[in-house]
């Protein structure tokens, strides 16, 4: 029954086929031509069925990533600890560069085991970087807001920037000019792994407006840092608050 196991080598190795029962049969000829034969009855015991193993086929000397498998009450094994660490819960450590096989072994009630690999390539680390200026910034007198990306090694780097999700096409300098307004992030690759950055808000120029206060003969404007106040295009000399009299009106 070569479906269910068959016989690979003039050894006796025998290859389980699928779950089922074989009968293996051993046979002596002599010189005269008589041939005597023993057999023995072989089960193969069905091999549990193991998920392809989910996640990132990568990872950066010192990061981590996190794998994952569908099938319940296996055990993850790292075929090198010296280049990737793994535990229990799935999550992968780069140790050192090079390429490991990642295993999710599972084992049935019968004992039988069956596993899924996947090489995971561990990459030299990321360089300490950061995306300057951090939080916001503003565009002001229609100057644009210069971004950058500061690195401890650039080295292999390479740079994408981003307005909001949406790559902005054929940037990949270290500095970007900003224009407009919005979220701007940039991501650092060093061709095995990446970083992100939060991301830099570029704000549009606050626009005064001035109000007036009739009873009190004061016009307004809101809150900033500073103030001066002009006539016709001239300074009033000591008008540096967010008010100025201008008398009674009507």
């Amino acid at each position: 029954s070569t479906g269910v196991a068959s016989v690979v080598s003039s050894t006796g190795v025998v290859n389980g086929v699928a779950a089922g029962t074989a009968t293996i049969t051993y046979t002596v000829t002599n010189g005269a031509g008589c041939a005597t034969a023993v057999t023995t009855n072989i089960t193969v015991l069905a091999a549990p069925t193991v998920a392809a193993i989910a996640g990132s086929s990568s990872v950066c000397q010192g990061l981590l990533i996190h794998l994952s498998n569908a099938t319940p009450g296996g055990t993850w094994t790292s075929g090198n600890t010296a280049i990737a660490t793994i535990s229990t819960a799935g999550n992968v450590t780069g140790v050192a560069p090079g390429i490991v096989n990642i295993s999710y072994t599972v084992t049935s009630g019968t004992g039988c085991s069956a596993s899924a690999v996947l090489p995971i390539t561990v990459g030299n680390p990321m360089p300490t970087a950061a995306l300057l200026p951090a939080g916001s910034a503003t565009l002001c007198g229609g100057n644009p807001v210069m971004l950058h990306v500061i690195t401890s090694d650039s080295s292999g780097v390479t740079y994408s920037w981003f307005l909001g999700s949406v790559l902005i096409p054929g940037e990949t300098n270290s500095t970007y000019f900003a224009t407009s307004s919005g979220l701007y992030t940039a991501r650092i690759d060093n061709g095995t792994c990446y970083q992100e950055f939060s991301g830099t808000n570029v704000m549009d120029p606050p626009v005064a407006t001035i109000a007036l206060d009739t009873p009190a003969g004061l016009l307004f404007t809101g809150a900033y840092v500073t103030y001066q106040w002009f006539m016709n295009g001239t300074a009033i000399p000591g008008a540096t608050n967010n008010n100025v009299p201008v008398g009674p009106i009507g």
